[in-house]
Formats: structure tokens, sequence, C-alpha cells
């Protein structure tokens, strides 16, 4: 789900939350990092508000994994920024390996997207990272 909201560093547009109630129908497809509970704090205190509900996720090796994200289900769903997107863009390559078909096939269905975006226009943002990198 992608809300409506201005930063520093992405400007005008939506950013991601995950859904604080589980929907087993919704994948949502992420990166991990293995950080301190100090780091963790700190990113916490970064993001501010909007991320204000803490949610364990998984497990792997033993190690909890935990996600932070806002407390409710979120209306005001806008369209990313570009720059935002492109950024979920590089993860979903690096992290899932995702083919640009997949990518765009993704993105397509995420609230935000879906109705502000075409495939078509996804699938030149992919192209444009892709040279970039």
């Amino acid at each position: 789900m992608v809300v409506k909201t201005e930063t520093k560093m992405w400007g005008p547009g939506g950013v991601a939350f995950i859904s604080p109630q589980e929907d087993k129908a919704v994948t949502t497809l992420c990166r991990i990092w293995k950080i301190t509970q100090k780091q963790f704090n700190e990113v916490k205190s970064q993001e501010g508000s909007w991320y204000e509900e803490l949610i364990k996720i998984g497990d792997d090796s033993g190690i909890p994994i935990y996600t932070i994200t806002h407390k409710e289900r979120l209306n005001n769903i806008l369209r990313p920024s570009d720059s935002y997107l492109n950024t979920i863009i590089i993860g979903l390559q690096e992290t899932h390996r995702l083919s640009n078909e997949e990518i765009a096939n993704y993105l397509i269905e995420i609230e935000g997207v879906k109705d502000n975006i075409t495939k078509e226009e996804i699938l030149r943002m992919v192209d444009k990272v892709e040279a970039e990198k």
C-alpha cells in the first residue's frame, strides 16, 4: 500500500507500508538487514511517527525478523515518486532477481501504482534503472 506524504528524501508522493492486518492473499516482497537493537531504534526514530507498529514477520536461523509499519491501514493512497519507485525496483532486482516483466507485474498490482502508472511506464523505469547500473 502506498500512502500520501512528502519526505525530504523522496519528495511528494506515496510511500509503502505493510498492512498491520495479515492478509494471506497478499504477498509483500522485501529486503532484510541484520542490525542491532540500537540500529533498529535509530531507523525507527528517523522514520518518525508513521512507523509505530512493530510486527514480527518470521525467523531466520533463530533470529527474529521484524518490520515497522503504521498502526492502521491507511486510505490516503497516492502515486509514489519516480525516485521512490526506482529504489524499490533496484531492491527487487538485487534481492529477488526478478525479470523486468516480473517487476512490472508485481508493481502494477500495488495500490497507488495500479491506478496511476501504466505497465509500460513501469517497464520503461525498470529499463532505465538497469541501464544506469
